[in-house]
């Protein structure tokens, strides 16, 4: 089946963990997306063109609120720490 670009933005929180990672890899190599918003609490290396990061603050969120007009949001995380 053969995708058909489309002008859908996607929003990707957790996109520097192991899921999150391999997530941005195969919607960057996809027509799905026009653009990709990646919020991460640190800066990462963006490859792929359609990618957009955005480095934020959680603990004040409500300053990205307008990041999330998008179609989908995909949501990982993981926390290997031991309590």
């Amino acid at each position: 089946m053969k995708e058909i670009m489309t002008n859908k933005p996607s929003l990707i929180l957790g996109a520097t963990g192991v899921v999150g990672t391999q997530l941005v890899k195969e919607l960057g190599n996809s027509n799905i997306y026009s653009e990709i918003h990646l919020l991460t609490r640190r800066a990462m290396k963006i490859i792929d063109p359609k990618c957009i990061g955005h480095v934020v603050d959680f603990e004040n969120s409500s300053k990205y609120a307008d990041l999330f007009n998008v179609t989908d949001v995909h949501l990982f995380g993981y926390n290997d720490q031991k309590s």
